[in-house]
């Protein structure tokens, strides 16, 4: 019985989300047109929508896509993309499955695991071979900026002795 309830909510909350994530598009599509406007672009509507599935704490959501665009200066937006936070990220999900992916990717004894996992707990469907992607391409973006501050550091901590190397140059 408890385990049919919770069933029968997550789908409730799909189609919530599903349904409240396909009704923003022209709230959406008015902010856009008027902050470019402010900078001199005029952006039209696409005429042909266009759907993708994203991955979601909450599942697999079919989203509607409205294209914006200006020909003339190369402009293009997808304002639902910009919106959800998924414009420049290199698979279709959001921030927050990303992480959670990542995260059970790096913590379970295979990958294969994790997307048994992950479909089991968070009901989002991914195969072995995305989650080994994703949990590489989250774990290559921490090193990167870890090395980023790590260099950063260095630098600052030679600065430094450069600096108080001079001082007792002069002081003599």
């Amino acid at each position: 019985m408890w385990g049919e309830l919770i069933e029968d909510i997550k789908i409730i909350i799909h189609n919530l989300t599903e349904g409240i994530v396909n009704e923003i598009d022209e709230q959406l599509e008015i902010n856009k047109k008027r902050e470019f406007e402010e900078k001199g672009i005029t952006l039209y509507k696409h005429n042909n929508s266009s759907k993708r599935k994203i991955v979601t704490l909450n599942g697999s959501l079919e989203i509607k896509r409205i294209k914006l665009y200006d020909e003339e200066k190369k402009v293009t937006v997808i304002t639902k993309d910009e919106y959800l936070e998924i414009h420049e990220l290199p698979y279709k999900m959001t921030v927050q499955a990303i992480e959670q992916v990542s995260f059970i990717g790096q913590n379970k004894i295979s990958f294969r695991a994790s997307s048994e996992l992950l479909e089991k707990l968070l009901g989002i469907e991914i195969s072995a071979s995305n989650v080994r992607k994703v949990t590489e391409y989250v774990g290559k973006a921490i090193y990167k900026t870890d090395t980023m501050e790590a260099d950063k550091k260095y630098d600052d901590i030679v600065n430094l002795n450069i600096k108080r190397q001079r001082e007792d140059v002069n002081y003599m």
